[in-house]
């Protein structure tokens, strides 16, 4: 079956207006059309690497139409997690993290008969998606965990929430910030991209992760036959470099 995607085209025309003057104006007539597959366009396109998480662009012009031709990339809007403690998880996704607080909603809880509310507070990324904290005030939601794993009996590495950097300089950025914020930091290389593995307030790992190289032909058709594995086949340990704190951290300076 051929790769389908979701595309956007465009077309630009100049149209006149003012007909009748004597002096007509141009402008730019924009026609969008959706869900068109790949194998409907019928001109070249550039590609930028997959870790630069940037859609895909080309233009082509035909007699006086300019065709443009993008790929709609699809991905989270934003992921939301439960949070008992608000202001320190905020300070972590601001300070630590570097994200920016843009937009917090407070309203009832569905279903709420007592008064109960919450509010819905999400962060940018700086790339795409965004992560979103819900602090809840209802008396039927008290007795819940935050962590992700420890509640359904799973280790930390299991469920955890991992952050796009687009490029090396960023994820370098995001290793020295942690460290700055005296965090000991494990480096992980996984030969297709490099991770690094914190811990938030909620007791979730946190992980800000680049892609070093494009998927090739042979990583597709092992990642289709791994489908059927029954056992590793693969038992060689990544390379783990643990990177020690810039500074002592506030916790432990105040012990």
């Amino acid at each position: 079956m051929p790769k389908r995607s979701i595309y956007s085209l465009s077309m630009e025309s100049p149209l006149s207006t003012n007909k009748g003057s004597g002096r007509e104006k141009l402008s730019l007539q924009r026609i969008a059309i959706r869900a068109i597959p790949l194998d409907s366009i019928c001109f070249s396109r550039s590609t930028l690497s997959p870790s630069q998480n940037r859609a895909t662009i080309a233009r082509r012009q035909v007699g006086g139409l300019t065709f443009t031709f993008r790929e709609i990339l699809m991905g989270f809007h934003h992921v939301a997690v439960a949070t008992r403690d608000l202001a320190a998880t905020h300070d972590f996704y601001t300070n630590v993290m570097g994200f920016e607080l843009v937009k917090v909603v407070a309203a009832p809880t569905p279903g709420s008969k007592d008064g109960g509310w919450a509010k819905h507070v999400f962060y940018e990324t700086g790339s795409t998606g965004m992560i979103a904290f819900w602090e809840l005030h209802d008396s039927r939601f008290e007795n819940y965990s935050t962590d992700l794993n420890k509640g359904i009996g799973l280790p930390e590495w299991v469920n955890h929430l991992a952050f796009n950097c687009d490029t090396i300089e960023e994820f370098d950025a995001a290793r020295d910030r942690w460290l700055a914020h005296g965090m000991v930091v494990p480096e992980v290389d996984h030969e297709f991209c490099r991770s690094i593995y914190g811990t938030d307030p909620n007791g979730i790992m946190v992980e800000f992760c680049h892609t070093v190289r494009a998927w090739t032909a042979d990583d597709l058709a092992h990642a289709r036959a791994a489908m059927d594995l029954h056992a590793p086949d693969d038992t060689s340990e990544p390379h783990v470099t643990v990177h020690h704190p810039t500074r002592v951290a506030a916790s432990a300076a105040g012990a």
